[in-house]
Parts: structure tokens; C-alpha cells; sequence
């Protein structure tokens, strides 16, 4: 009868070498770089809520309610200069204070005033708040 231990020695190989596992460093890298990517697409996208805002807001100008919209876009301008109100003696830093007046007028005179006939305004006044807000300004 034959050994078990002698025979069968070179029937079994010896067993295969570890996987290559990949560097942990490499991983911690990859996903750095993956959250690096996704906050700065994410900043990026923010930044754009403005003008993107104000291009529904121009559009919806010209097909609902145009006291709806002078409101929404007051609500806009109040938010993103963190006004406590609209008011044509409330100018921001930084802003032209006569045209300043001027706009807040008219979108007041808009949004309390006798119901308007042209639509056209509301869609200036929109456009005129691209030059007003810090973040629309490169439309």
C-alpha cells in the first residue's frame, strides 16, 4: 500500500499566491477625487439656480398672471439680497442707486397697482433684474 504521506505530496500543488489586492491608497484617492467632483458640480449648479429663475420668470411674463410673476420676481430680488422688503429706498451695496429706485418702482407700481395691460414691462423688469442680482449678472 502506498504512503500517504510520500505519494501524494506531488499530486497536490502548492497553493496559488494572494490575489493582488489594490492599494488602499488608491481607493481613498478615487474617492476623493469622485466627492471633490460631485461637490464642485453641485456649486456649479447652484450658482446657475439664478439665471436659470430668472429665465422661467421672463418666460412666465408673458403667459400668467403678471401680478403672480412681479411677485415671485420681488420675492427673488428680496431673497437673494436679503432685504427684509422690496423698497425703492432699500438699495443694496453695490448697485446704482437711482436705478435701483427706479426698477423697485415700476415692479411696485406692477405688483399694487392698476392690473396691466402690456406684458412687455413685466418681461423688461426681468430682464433688468439680471444686471440687479449679484449672481445673474454673466447671462
Amino acid at each position: 500500500m502506498p504512503n500517504p504521506h510520500t505519494d501524494l505530496a506531488p499530486i497536490v500543488g502548492p497553493p496559488p499566491p494572494p490575489p493582488m489586492a489594490a492599494a488602499p491608497i488608491a481607493w481613498t484617492v478615487a474617492l476623493a477625487g469622485l466627492a471633490l467632483t460631485l461637490v464642485l458640480g453641485w456649486l456649479l449648479w447652484r450658482l446657475g439656480a439664478t439665471r436659470r429663475r430668472l429665465a422661467r420668470l421672463q418666460r412666465a411674463a408673458l403667459v400668467e398672471d403678471p401680478r403672480r410673476v412681479a411677485g415671485q420676481l420681488a420675492q427673488l430680488v428680496v431673497r437673494r439680497h436679503r432685504l427684509p422688503y422690496l423698497s425703492p429706498a432699500l438699495c443694496p451695496s453695490g448697485i446704482n442707486a437711482a436705478a435701483w429706485a427706479a426698477w423697485a418702482a415700476a415692479l411696485d407700481a406692477l405688483r399694487f397697482g392698476a392690473p396691466p395691460g402690456d406684458r412687455a414691462q413685466l418681461a423688461q423688469l426681468c430682464r433688468d433684474a439680471r444686471s440687479l442680482l449679484p449672481r445673474a449678472r454673466k447671462c
